[in-house]
């Protein structure tokens, strides 16, 4: 049994949620919804890494690891608010990409 087996069947709605978030993130909300929204992209970013090195996916872990530095919470990458937009944007169609290739790529 693999060690990521237990996330698997939850990734889609996994990178639903956070493809959610960063479209609701366009919307003028407090400063704790973005702080939230950094980790949680950042931590599915590394969620999804992980499964998608094991699955062979090079390109995914490359857009990911990328993401993932993008919208870190340790050291944050400060950028103006019409500049994070589209970045929140393409972000969300990624991840929402990524939920419709979970499983059904893979044969799962």
């Amino acid at each position: 049994m693999s060690k990521y087996s237990l996330i698997e069947p939850y990734r889609k709605v996994i990178f639903l949620i956070v493809a959610a978030m960063l479209l609701l993130s366009i919307l003028p909300l407090p400063y704790g919804y973005y702080s939230l929204l950094r980790l949680v992209v950042t931590i599915s970013s590394i969620l999804g890494i992980l499964i998608f090195n094991k699955e062979g996916d090079s390109k995914a872990v490359i857009c990911l690891g990328f993401i993932g530095i993008l919208f870190n919470p340790f050291i944050p990458i400060h950028l103006d608010r019409m500049v994070w937009a589209p970045i929140d944007i393409i972000s969300a169609i990624y991840f929402y990409y990524l939920s419709t290739i979970s499983g059904e790529k893979y044969g799962k």
